[in-house]
C-alpha cells in the first residue's frame, strides 16, 4: 500500500481488462467511479477512459499518471457499470467494446494525430511530387490532419512517407483532443443600459427620431417584455427580429450605440419543442381494463410478464396506462422500439397522453442531441421520466428504472449485429430490470417462440388480449396460387396477378389506401448473366449486390460499397446481363404503370434516413395524400392508420424458402405483422398474399390465425432436428 492513488480504467478499444493510472495530487479529489479521465495509452495516442476503481494499490511496473477528469458528476452509475461486465461476460466481447457502444459519440473523445512543421521544415527541398504536395499543403495550412495528406495524395497508406519525413524533422506529429459535445447556446438580446425612469426613456427614444426602425425595434423590445422598461429581461434575438420585422441591421445598430447588448444561454436542443402539448388520455374499456388488473397481478409473482395480443387490441394504450401509474410512483420507464421508423407515431401519442416527461433515443438524433439526454439523465436533479428508444437506450443511465416495455418483443432487429457487443436488447433488458429490481412486460402479437415457451412453462407470466379494440375482424386474407395464374396468363410482369391488380384497383378508387409488401429495398436483388449464371458481388462481404434504379448502381448493402453497372459478364465477357428479382424500388415503378395517376411512395431504409422524412412520410399517409405505400420489414411494425384496408405481399416464396431454421417463424411473424395494418377501424380488411406453395403449413396456420397451432408445430420440428 501506499500514500500514491492510482485508478483503474476502461479504454473504448478492442483490449482485455482494465488500465491502471496514476492520480496526480491535483485531480486526487476529483477521481470517482464513473467519471472519464483522459489518459495516454501507447506512445501519442489520447483517449477518454472511465474509471472502474480508485485505489492505493501500487503496480510492479511504472504507471503513467492520468492527464484530466472530464466530468464534475459521475455519468455512469453502478448498474451500468455491472450491465457492461455481465455484457461482455455473455456476449464475449471486451469492456472497451461495450462501452464504445453503450456512451454516445459526444462522450467518447480521441486524439487526432496533427501534422505540423518540424524544425527543418523551412529547408525542406522535396525530392517527389507527393512530398512537394504535403510541403505546399502545410505552408497554406500551417497544420494539416492525416486524412487531409490521404485527400492531396490520393492514396489511403501515407504512413511511410510521414515517418521518413518525421525522421528528418521536416515534419512533427501532435495528438490534438477535440471536444465532440458543444452545448447549445441561443443568441438572446437585452438592455445594455439602466433605465431608471420615463423620462430617460423618453430621451432615449428621442435619440433615435432619425431612426425609425431602430426605434421600432426597441418598442418591439418591449413589447416582448409587457411594456414594462424596470424591469425587463433578455429576449431571443430570433424572437425579436420576427416581431420587429427587422433584418438584423437596426438591432446591430443599437448594440453599436450601446442601447443593446448580446447575451447567449445555453438551450436545451431535446426538452425546447415539446412544453405546449394539451394532454389527453383514453378511456380503457372494460376487457382492457382487465387485462392491465391481471399484468399488475402477475408483476406481484413475476419479474417478466407477457402480453399476448392480437394486432390492433389496443396494447399501446394499456402501456400507457401502466407506464403513468409507475411514473406516479417516482419511477422511471423504458419503453423500448424495435425500430426507428416507429417512434415518430409513438411519440406524438405518449406525449399526448404524458406530457413532456417524455424522451426520444435513437440514432436519426444528431450526437449532441444523443449525449444532451444521456448527460441530463446522469446528472439532472429531476431526470426524464419516460424514455422512448431502440436497443442503443438500454444504456442510458437510468437511476431509478420501475419498469421496461419491449414491444414488438420478438422482433429481430432487437439484435444488434455489428459492430460489437453482438446483444439482444430485449434479452440485456431483462438483466438490466433485475438490477434495478424492475419489471419487465413483453408485448407482442406474434411473440417468438422462446418467449411464448418460456411463459407455458411458467417462467414469465402470461396475459393474453384476443379481441380487437374496435371490434372489427381480423383481416380476410386470400391466397393467390401463382403457378396456376401463370399457366392461366394472368400475371403481369411476371409477380402480378391480375387478381391482385383488380383489387388494388379497386381500394384505390373507393378512397382506400394499401400497402404493397417486398421485403427487399433497391430495384431489383441482383443482377445475372443469362449465358454462364455469373451475378456480381461485394468484394468487401461476399454477398450479392443490389441493383438501385435511381443511382443507376449496384450496391452492397453491409458496407456500402458501389459500382457501375457493368456492360458486359466479367466471366464470360457477353453482354447477356439482366435484371432478376423484386425489389420495392422496382414495385414503385411497375406499378406506377399499372395503375396510372396514383400516388404512389416507398418505405424502406433508402427513403427514411432521417427523422424527418420518417415524420413527412406518416404526415402523407395520415392526410390520405399517399395512395399505395410499398415497403420492406418497416411497414410490418406497429404503424397505426385509419384508412388502409387492403396489404399485398407480393412474393411470398422469397421468405419461406430461405436457408435459416427460424424461416417459418420468421415468415409467420412478418406476414401476421403487416397484415394487421389492414381494417384498424370501422371496415374488415383484405390481405392478398401470392405463392407457388399455398399448401406450406406457414400460409394454412396464417389463413386460420392459429398462433398457438403454429407454435406447437414449430416446437415438434426444432424437437426432431434438434434446433433450439
Amino acid at each position: 500500500m501506499t500514500d500514491k492513488l492510482f485508478v483503474n480504467v476502461i479504454l473504448p478499444l478492442r483490449v482485455e481488462g482494465v488500465f491502471t493510472y496514476s492520480v496526480p495530487p491535483e485531480w486526487a479529489l476529483q477521481a470517482h467511479v464513473g467519471k472519464r479521465a483522459v489518459v495516454q495509452f501507447g506512445k501519442r495516442k489520447i483517449y477518454t477512459a472511465l474509471i472502474v476503481s480508485v485505489h492505493q494499490q501500487a503496480t510492479s511496473y511504472e504507471t503513467k499518471p492520468i492527464l484530466s477528469i472530464l466530468d464534475e458528476q459521475a455519468i455512469v452509475t453502478e448498474h451500468q457499470l455491472k450491465l457492461w461486465e455481465w455484457i461482455s461476460r455473455y456476449y464475449l466481447c471486451t469492456l472497451g467494446e461495450t462501452m464504445k457502444a453503450a456512451l454516445p459519440s459526444g462522450l467518447k473523445l480521441e486524439s487526432q494525430s496533427v501534422i505540423l512543421p518540424g524544425i527543418n521544415f523551412n529547408d525542406f527541398n522535396p525530392t517527389s511530387e507527393e512530398e512537394y504536395q504535403i510541403k505546399k499543403l502545410l505552408e497554406q495550412k500551417e497544420s494539416a490532419l492525416i486524412s487531409d495528406i490521404q485527400d492531396i495524395l490520393e492514396k489511403k497508406n501515407v504512413q511511410p512517407l510521414l515517418n521518413k519525413l518525421l525522421k528528418s524533422n521536416i515534419i512533427q506529429i501532435e495528438e490534438s483532443l477535440a471536444h465532440r459535445y458543444i452545448p447549445k447556446k441561443v443568441e438572446y438580446i437585452d438592455l445594455a443600459i439602466d433605465i431608471e425612469s420615463e423620462e430617460h426613456l423618453n430621451a432615449i427614444f428621442a435619440q433615435l427620431t432619425k431612426a425609425p426602425k431602430q426605434s421600432d425595434v426597441l418598442l418591439s423590445y418591449f413589447a416582448l417584455n409587457n411594456s414594462q422598461y424596470h424591469q425587463t429581461i433578455a429576449v431571443k434575438k430570433e424572437d425579436l427580429l420576427k416581431k420587429s420585422k427587422d433584418n438584423g441591421s437596426a438591432t446591430k445598430k443599437l448594440i453599436e450605440k450601446g442601447i443593446f447588448k448580446t447575451v447567449y444561454f445555453e438551450e436545451s436542443r431535446v426538452f425546447n419543442k415539446i412544453r405546449e402539448l394539451k394532454l389527453e388520455k383514453n378511456k380503457l374499456i372494460k376487457t382492457q381494463e382487465e387485462v392491465l388488473l391481471s399484468i399488475e397481478n402477475q408483476f406481484k409473482e413475476k419479474n417478466v410478464v407477457l402480453l399476448h395480443g392480437v394486432t390492433s387490441s389496443g396494447k399501446t394504450e394499456i402501456y400507457i396506462h401502466l407506464i403513468e401509474k409507475v411514473i406516479q410512483q417516482g419511477q422511471q420507464v423504458l419503453y423500448l422500439l424495435p425500430e426507428i421508423a416507429l417512434t415518430s407515431q409513438m411519440v406524438h401519442r405518449l406525449r399526448k397522453a404524458l406530457g413532456d416527461r417524455v424522451a426520444v433515443y435513437h440514432s436519426k438524433y444528431s450526437d449532441n442531441e444523443r449525449t444532451e439526454l444521456y448527460l441530463h439523465m446522469a446528472t439532472a436533479n429531476q431526470p426524464v421520466s419516460v424514455v422512448l428508444g431502440v436497443r442503443s437506450s438500454i444504456f442510458l443511465p437510468f437511476r431509478n428504472l420501475g419498469l421496461i416495455i419491449v414491444d414488438e418483443e420478438h422482433e429481430t432487429t432487437y439484435k444488434q449485429q455489428n459492430p460489437e457487443p453482438h446483444f439482444n436488447a430485449r434479452d440485456t433488458a431483462i438483466v438490466l430490470a433485475l438490477q434495478h429490481n424492475a419489471k419487465v412486460l413483453l408485448g407482442s402479437a406474434t411473440p417468438s417462440i422462446e418467449t411464448y415457451f418460456n411463459a407455458q412453462i411458467g417462467k414469465y407470466g402470461l396475459v393474453e388480449l384476443k379481441e380487437r379494440f374496435y371490434t372489427t375482424a381480423l383481416p380476410k386474407i386470400l391466397v393467390i396460387d401463382m403457378k396456376d395464374e401463370r399457366k392461366k396468363r394472368r400475371v403481369k410482369q411476371h409477380y402480378y396477378s391480375d387478381f391482385f391488380l383488380k383489387e388494388l384497383t379497386e381500394t384505390i378508387q373507393r378512397g382506400k389506401q394499401a400497402i404493397v409488401f417486398q421485403n427487399r429495398r433497391g430495384y431489383s436483388p441482383y443482377l445475372e448473366c443469362e449465358a454462364c449464371g455469373w451475378v456480381p458481388g461485394c468484394p468487401h462481404c461476399d454477398v450479392k449486390l443490389t441493383y438501385h434504379k435511381a443511382f443507376n448502381k449496384l450496391m452492397c448493402h453491409y458496407c456500402g460499397y458501389s459500382i457501375s453497372i457493368p456492360l458486359q459478364c466479367n466471366e464470360c465477357k457477353q453482354p447477356t446481363l439482366k435484371i432478376k428479382g423484386l425489389g420495392t424500388e422496382r414495385i414503385e415503378d411497375e406499378l406506377a404503370m399499372f395503375i396510372p395517376q396514383t400516388h404512389i411512395a416507398r418505405m424502406d431504409l433508402d427513403t427514411t434516413r432521417t427523422k424527418l422524412k420518417i415524420e413527412q412520410l406518416f404526415e402523407q399517409i395520415e392526410n390520405k395524400e399517399i395512395d399505395i405505400l410499398v415497403g420492406t420489414q418497416m411497414v410490418t411494425k406497429g404503424l397505426d392508420f385509419e384508412n388502409i384496408e387492403l396489404i399485398g405481399i407480393l412474393d411470398a416464396d422469397a421468405m419461406l424458402n430461405y436457408p435459416d431454421f427460424r424461416t417459418d417463424e420468421r415468415t409467420f411473424q412478418l406476414f401476421t405483422q403487416v397484415a394487421g395494418r389492414a381494417g384498424r377501424r370501422q371496415s374488415q380488411g383484405k390481405v392478398i398474399i401470392q405463392t407457388s406453395h399455398p399448401q406450406h403449413p406457414v400460409i394454412q396456420f396464417l389463413i386460420s390465425n392459429d398462433y398457438q397451432g403454429f407454435v406447437k408445430w414449430q416446437l415438434s420440428e426444432r424437437k426432431k432436428f434438434n434446433y433450439p
